[in-house]
């Protein structure tokens, strides 16, 4: 709560906000291992199994 009351945003806006930027850092994650499969010629599964 002291992080959310020093950048002058409540505790629910600040919770908002975290969860958006995990969920679009997630996206990005997941289109980066489409386009490395998709590369590659295997599916994403296969590429994580490998690593």
């Amino acid at each position: 709560m002291a992080h959310s009351a020093s950048l002058g945003i409540s505790h629910d806006e600040y919770v908002r906000q975290a969860a958006a930027e995990r969920a679009l850092l997630w996206q990005r994650e997941q289109n980066a291992y489409v386009r490395l499969a998709a590369q590659r010629g295997v599916s994403v599964q296969d590429l994580l199994r490998r690593c």
